[in-house]
């Protein structure tokens, strides 16, 4: 996605390059099956390229069939207030947790016990989008399924089908119809957690990734 912007802007093919940051693998393991709770995960700066709203409206869909589930929401940003007096009107705001930004170590945590992770990017009236974010890789590297909008970077890191569900952007919807998807299925969860750890491992894995951007900065000094 970025490398394609990169084109758009006049930037020569050749000379552009796609190289992935990785996530680390050994650090970062496959939950186990027993961790899963009915939790839905939300990890986000609170801005309007995220989607969150459209998310808070999905799951208040979801909310209305599924009793025990819940959404947590970590992250802040100047939409918080706003977000907080959505998830209210919409009847949902003693179901999902505002968590603000918290450190690395208790987001992984938090991944642990997700159903699924959501994000559902959009793209804004000034053309801004999602690129690749690493909460993707390493909720994938976990073993949780994602949900995420065809928008910008995110399918890059998500086979629909297999590893998670993309679906239209701004569209709550087609949002929820997955989610509801996912709850109802545990197995289907189990093998996309499993589908999105190998996905992971084989072209993100930052041991590898590291290795290539090595070998690049050497054919380049060679030159």
């Amino acid at each position: 996605f970025i490398r394609q912007r990169l084109l758009d802007s006049g930037f020569p093919e050749s000379r552009t390059h796609t190289h992935y940051i990785g996530v680390d693998c050994r650090t970062i393991r496959p939950r186990g099956d027993s961790e899963e709770q009915p939790l839905i995960l939300h990890v986000a700066r609170l801005v309007e390229v995220k989607g969150t709203r459209y998310l808070l409206r999905a799951f208040a869909r979801v909310a209305r069939s599924y009793d025990r589930v819940r959404l947590k929401i970590i992250g802040d940003g100047p939409l918080r207030r706003a977000l907080h007096g959505l998830a209210a009107s919409l009847g949902v705001g003693d179901r999902v947790e505002f968590l603000g930004a918290l450190p690395h170590a208790e987001v992984l945590s938090s991944m642990r016990k997700a159903a699924m992770l959501v994000l559902p990017g959009i793209r804004t009236a000034t053309g801004r989008e999602e690129g690749l974010g690493m909460v993707l890789l390493e909720a994938a590297a976990t073993g949780v399924p994602i949900i995420g909008s065809r928008v910008g970077g995110i399918p890059e890191c998500l086979v629909d089908g297999k590893t998670g569900f993309l679906v239209p952007e701004r569209d709550d919807e087609a949002l929820a119809r997955r989610m509801a998807e996912l709850l109802e299925d545990p197995v289907g969860r189990q093998r996309m957690g499993a589908a999105g750890r190998a996905l992971v491992e084989d072209r993100f894995d930052i041991d590898r990734q590291t290795a290539a951007l090595e070998n690049f900065y050497d054919s380049a000094l060679a030159r």
